[in-house]
C-alpha cells in the first residue's frame, strides 16, 4: 500500500505498472528534457500506450505540474495527447498516454519530400484546435515549436497529429532569456528560439505566445522557411523582438499571418482564426507546395539520420537473447520499485558472459546513491549494446553497405529503409540530406569511419 503523504496525484494508482502493462523494452519512443517516453501494451486489452516517465526530484515546479496534469487529464480531444492514468513510486511519476508512433510535425513530410496545400491546412486546423482546448483548460504551453506535435501513425497518408506537451514544458528550469544590449546570451529553452513570441523575450507571457508560434510554424510548413531574414540567430532573434517579418507567402495565406505574426494586443484571437476564409475553404488536393525542404530539415531540429537507423537496427534485434538478462533485473528488484541496486547488479552478473558488455553500459549510465532505473536501464542495453564493440558495429554498417564497398550510397541507405514497412515511403531525396548529416568529405557517400563516428556521438 502507497503511503499517500509521498504521493503526489491522488488518483495515482495503487497497483504496481508491470502488473497491467508489458513493457516494450526496444521501444524507446523518445529521452529527453520531458522525461522518457517508452511503449507499452496493456495486458488485458493487448491495446498500445505510451508511458511518460517523469523524475521527481528534477522537477522544478511540483504545483504547477500538479496542477497541469491535472487539468490534463479532464481533456478529451483528437488533438491533444489524452492521459488514462497516472503511477508513481517514491522517485518517478509514470504517466499513460496516448501512443503516437508517427514522428515529429516535419518528419513525415520530409520522408515524402511532398506536402499539398490542403494538407498544410488541415495540419495548422489541427495545430490551432489543440491550442484552443488546452487554453480552455488555462494550459498555457510557452514553447511551441515543430517537435510539439506529433503524428498519430507512421502511414504517409494518415496525417492527424496530437498537441504532446502541453504541461510538460520547462518542468526542471526556471523559464528565462538573459540578453545583453539587447542581444540574447543565454537562453532555460532548448534549441533555437525562432518560434519564441517577441513578448517572451521581454518576460511577458499570455496564451497570445501560443498562437504566435503555430503562425511561424505554418510559414515554415508552406515556404520551408522562417518569416524573417536574419542571416544568424542573433539577427533573427532581433527581428522578431522588433517585429520585422518578411512573409514569403500570398493570399489569403498572407493576410491571415500578417494578423497572427503582430503584437499580442493585435494578434488575432483562435476565435477569429478559425473563421478566417482560408481556414474555412478546403484546397483542390492536387494543388502541391514547392518548400524549401532543406531549409526545412534544418529547423526540424532533429539527428534524423542517427535516429532512424538507431530505429531499423533496434528492429532487427532479437529479443530473446535479453530475455534471461529481463528476468534477471525483474528478480532484483524486489520492492518492485522500478530501481535496482547497480552493485547488485555487478554481483550477479559477475560469471555471466554479458558481464564485461553490461558493466560497460553502466559506465554510461546515470546513476544515484548506487541505484538504476530498471526501464532507463533495459531500454539503454537494447540500444547501445550492438555499438559498444567494434565487430557489432561493422555488422551494422554491413547491412546498409550493400554493395560491399565500404560506402553507404544514398540508393543503399532508400532500398534498406523502404524494406521496413514504417519507412516504405522515404524518398531518394531525404535519403540524400540523411546522407548528408554524417558526410564529413562531402562524397555523397557514408564511409565506415563517418557511421561510427555518427555513433560514438549517441553513445
Amino acid at each position: 500500500m502507497k503511503n499517500s503523504k509521498q504521493l503526489w496525484f491522488m488518483w495515482s494508482q495503487s497497483q504496481n505498472l508491470s502488473q497491467k502493462y508489458e513493457m516494450e523494452t526496444k521501444k524507446v519512443l523518445g529521452s529527453g528534457k520531458f522525461g522518457q517516453v517508452i511503449k507499452v501494451k496493456e495486458r488485458l486489452s493487448k491495446i498500445y500506450r505510451a508511458i511518460r516517465s517523469i523524475p521527481k526530484a528534477k522537477v522544478k515546479h511540483k504545483e504547477k505540474l500538479k496542477s497541469d496534469v491535472n487539468q490534463l487529464k479532464n481533456i478529451n480531444h483528437e488533438n491533444v495527447i489524452k492521459i488514462y492514468e497516472l503511477y508513481e513510486d517514491d522517485r518517478n511519476i509514470h504517466i499513460v498516454i496516448d501512443l503516437c508512433e508517427g514522428g515529429s510535425l516535419f518528419e513525415k513530410i520530409l520522408e515524402k519530400y511532398v506536402l499539398s496545400a490542403e494538407e498544410a491546412r488541415q495540419l495548422f486546423l489541427q495545430m490551432i484546435q489543440s491550442i484552443n482546448v488546452c487554453h480552455k483548460y488555462a494550459l498555457c504551453h510557452r514553447d511551441l515549436r515543430p517537435e510539439s506535435f506529433l503524428y498519430v501513425e507512421r502511414k504517409a497518408e494518415d496525417m492527424r497529429i496530437k498537441a504532446v506537451d502541453f504541461g510538460f514544458q520547462l518542468l526542471y528550469v526556471d523559464d528565462y532569456i538573459k540578453k545583453q544590449n539587447g542581444i540574447v546570451v543565454e537562453s532555460s529553452r532548448s534549441g533555437k528560439l525562432y518560434f519564441t513570441a517577441p513578448e517572451i523575450f521581454e518576460g511577458r507571457l499570455t496564451e497570445k505566445c501560443d498562437i504566435w508560434a503555430v503562425g511561424v510554424i505554418l510559414h515554415v510548413l508552406i515556404t520551408g522557411e522562417l518569416p524573417f531574414n536574419g542571416q544568424t540567430d542573433a539577427e533573427i532573434y532581433k527581428q522578431i523582438q522588433n517585429y520585422e517579418i518578411t512573409l514569403k507567402v500570398e493570399k489569403p495565406v498572407a493576410d491571415l499571418l500578417s494578423k497572427i505574426l503582430i503584437d499580442p494586443y493585435k494578434r488575432m484571437s483562435i476565435f477569429d482564426i478559425l473563421k478566417h476564409p482560408w481556414i474555412q475553404t478546403p484546397i483542390d488536393k492536387t494543388i502541391f507546395l514547392n518548400p524549401n525542404f532543406k531549409q526545412m530539415k534544418e529547423l526540424s531540429n532533429q539527428n534524423h539520420l542517427l535516429r532512424i537507423m538507431m530505429n531499423f537496427l533496434s528492429e532487427q534485434l532479437q529479443k530473446d537473447s535479453l530475455e534471461k538478462l529481463k528476468k534477471i533485473f525483474e528478480e532484483l528488484d524486489v520492492n518492485s520499485k522500478g530501481f535496482i541496486s547497480v552493485s547488485s547488479i555487478k554481483d550477479t552478473l559477475k560469471d555471466q558472459p554479458e558481464y564485461e558488455e553490461i558493466n560497460l553500459i553502466l559506465q554510461h549510465s546515470e546513476i544515484q546513491d548506487d541505484k538504476i532505473n530498471y526501464n532507463n536501464f533495459i531500454n539503454q542495453i537494447y540500444e547501445k549494446r550492438l555499438f559498444l564493440k567494434e565487430e557489432k558495429c561493422y555488422l551494422a554498417f554491413k547491412q546498409f553497405d550493400l554493395n560491399n564497398t565500404g560506402k553507404i550510397t544514398v540508393d543503399n541507405l532508400q532500398n534498406v529503409l523502404k524494406s521496413v514497412d514504417q519507412f516504405k515511403y522515404i524518398s531518394k531525396q531525404f535519403c540524400e540530406s540523411l546522407i548528408k548529416e554524417v558526410d564529413k568529405n562531402n562524397d555523397g557517400e557514408i564511409d565506415y569511419l563517418e557511421f561510427i563516428d555518427m555513433f560514438c556521438k549517441k553513445i
